[in-house]
């Protein structure tokens, strides 16, 4: 017995001393880090937080303390590039605590677990999410395997691997084992336990990216109220809860009542966290996108320079708030300021994160819309179809972000007039669409009538007609109706089906008679009895089209738009045969349009002249009369010389 409590005191005293000799070693690395930054040492006064952990990694890496001490620090160094944002040091710094525990310290399970979980959490606060979820995968096996399934280590690695999964795409991945681990912890902890809450938030977030917004709002209404009862009012994860809650809230447009609760989490965050707090200018960041979001953009623009100002030029989330305002100067139609604000971000998105980053991806997209709105479409669609390829690499070809983009892409391709090429993207794109949200997702149906667009330019109305007919049956009784029914209107009278041309024509009228809207009612008589006239119909069409016209004489007489309309009128009466009766209303609408063509918009100008002058030509080439069709001749050939410049814009493809 003597003999062993001999041998045992040995070990505690070698215990101890070992202890006391990693403790001075680790209190000597510090010293000298923090000495390498104190001005009265030499150092530059303007030297940050960050110089003194950089210091320290590199005092660190000379030290004489051992494998077991230098991985405890490299772990606590990670965490804190993390919290600061600098991402590459963390991964950097991970890695080197990994290489040490594989080669000198697999022996200690606990000490590897702790390192891998370490690395897989800096990838994934880097955005590489793919190497992050692999290592997560490996973690839980390990955990699983060594703790059980219900351990907190293995719930942490669970939760991670959700998180991951969520940004590569695995969205039902994600969710199913957020459920599992909010099952899980709701047996061993309770419904109301502080990590079951956390986990519930995250099962939210999980939610929220699967485009179940309500189900998403509802788990996080029911833990802000256990919060709240729970850990009370203000407690840092009960405000978290509510911008969560605000930002659901947003995104089904319930704008008031998220603008209300970010106020109230603003009010609470600047008493109990102060005004700079990285939390508090998180929550004002929130409320600077729910103004944007009400259209209140001289407010949102306000609170995000106010950001910028309490953050500093050296605050982790610095270049986010450059991006929310540049966001926000785009949607106010400050297209230059937003530009500016957008090639700043990225160009310190790429130093600091890299090129794949999503963020940094995140600005080159944002550029992109910048330049696109700016009129630079060439250099527009040089950055989508970068960041678009980029996207596919990343995070996979059906990943929102990359659906999103193609989106993009195929809209800047077709205002520059590359139909085929927005045609293959669209293709593509509404057959991904379809896979990951379903048929009925207003992602898959913008998609499809972009496709359903291009189709129709393109001349294609037999398969442009099946997708404006499915669009039109999702989108009934909704506003979207209205841009769609100019298209499918047009797509009928060029395949000359007038059965089901007439119907979409009277219904319209019947909508816009109801309405008691007479401007609305004199655009569905023009544009239905013009859609007629193209099909061949020329008796209805000259039914509406003589409506519009007495309508105007009534509302608007001597206006452009009503020779316009008599235009078609005229022309609907010369396919009758009526030709003494369309002379006299062409030749009337004639002149006054040429008199008054600046008043004509110039994108539509030379078409509607064009035009008239064209049906002139027609009416006097069917009544033989020889000196009529010279000099109707004569005059279009006029009109494209003096008005040829003028180009008819391209249709709206959304």
């Amino acid at each position: 017995v003597t003999e062993r409590n001999a041998e045992q005191s040995k070990k505690d005293k070698q215990v101890a001393e070992k202890s006391a000799k990693r403790s001075k070693n680790a209190f000597k690395i510090f010293t000298d880090s923090f000495r390498s930054v104190d001005p009265s040492e030499g150092a530059n006064a303007d030297m940050l937080a960050l110089d003194v952990l950089l210091q320290a990694k590199d005092n660190l890496e000379d030290s004489e303390l051992d494998d077991e001490g230098k991985s405890k620090l490299l772990r606590a160094l990670t965490t804190s590039f993390i919290g600061l944002g600098e991402y590459n040091s963390a991964v950097s710094t991970a890695e080197a605590d990994w290489e040490l525990n594989k080669t000198k310290l697999g022996h200690d399970l606990p000490n590897t677990l702790a390192s891998m979980h370490n690395l897989a959490m800096s990838y994934d606060a880097a955005g590489n999410y793919e190497e992050a979820a692999k290592l997560f995968e490996q973690l839980l096996v390990l955990h699983k395997t060594n703790l059980g399934p219900d351990h907190p280590d293995t719930l942490n690695s669970m939760s991670g691997l959700a998180q991951s999964y969520l940004f590569v795409g695995k969205i039902k991945a994600a969710i199913e084992l957020n459920e599992q681990v909010l099952e899980l912890q709701k047996t061993k902890l309770g419904h109301d336990h502080h990590q079951t809450l956390v986990s519930m938030n995250k099962l939210a977030l999980s939610y929220d990216q699967a485009g179940k917004i309500e189900a998403s709002i509802t788990l996080n209404e029911k833990a802000l109220e256990l919060q709240k009862t729970k850990l009370g009012p203000d407690h840092p994860d009960t405000l978290i809860s509510m911008v969560n809650l605000a930002a659901g809230y947003r995104k089904v447009r319930k704008i008031e009542a998220s603008i209300k609760l970010l106020e109230q989490v603003q009010k609470l965050q600047k008493t109990k966290l102060g005004h700079d707090h990285p939390k508090t200018l998180f929550s004002m960041g929130s409320l600077a996108k729910s103004y944007q979001e009400a259209g209140n953009f001289e407010a949102s623009i306000k609170l995000y320079q106010q950001m910028l100002e309490q953050a500093g030029s050296d605050h982790p989330q610095i270049l986010t708030s450059m991006n929310n305002l540049a966001v926000s100067y785009y949607r106010a139609g400050k297209i230059e300021a937003s530009i500016e604000l957008d090639e700043q971000v990225l160009e310190q998105r790429k130093a600091k994160l890299g090129l794949d980053h999503p963020d940094t991806l995140g600005s080159m997209n944002n550029l992109a819309l910048g330049y696109g709105k700016a009129g630079k479409l060439e250099a527009s669609i040089k950055l989508f179809e970068q960041v678009t390829e980029l996207y596919r690499t990343k995070l996979g070809p059906s990943h929102p972000n990359t659906l999103i983009s193609m989106g993009s892409l195929a809209m800047s391709y077709y205002r520059v007039g590359k139909i085929e090429a927005a045609l293959i993207l669209n293709e593509k794109g509404l057959e991904l669409r379809k896979a990951r949200f379903g048929p009925n997702h207003h992602h898959t149906l913008y998609t499809m009538g972009s496709l359903a667009v291009n189709y129709k330019v393109l001349g294609r109305y037999k398969d442009a007609i099946p997708l404006f007919e499915e669009l039109f049956e999702n989108t009934k009784n909704k506003k979207k109706l209205r841009p769609l029914i100019p298209h499918l209107r047009d797509a009928y009278a060029n395949e000359k089906r007038v059965g089901e041309l007439m119907e979409l024509v009277e219904n319209s009228i019947a909508k816009a008679r109801a309405s008691s809207n007479q401007i609305e009612l004199l655009i569905e008589l023009i544009e239905g009895g013009y859609a007629l006239l193209q099909a061949e119909a020329y008796v209805n069409a000259e039914k509406f089209l003589r409506e519009s016209v007495e309508l105007f004489l009534e509302e608007d007489a001597g206006s452009w738009q009503q020779f316009n309309a008599q235009s078609l009128l005229g022309a609907a009466l010369s396919k009758q045969e009526k030709h003494d009766e369309a002379k006299t209303l062409l030749t009337e609408a004639f002149t006054v349009l040429n008199d008054n063509a600046e008043q004509i918009p110039k994108n539509v100008r030379e078409k509607y002249l064009s035009r008239s002058a064209q049906w002139l030509m027609e009416l006097a080439e069917t009544t033989a009369n020889e000196e009529d069709l010279k000099k109707w001749t004569a005059e279009k050939e006029r009109i494209k010389k003096e008005h040829g410049s003028d180009k008819d814009s391209l249709p709206d493809s959304d």
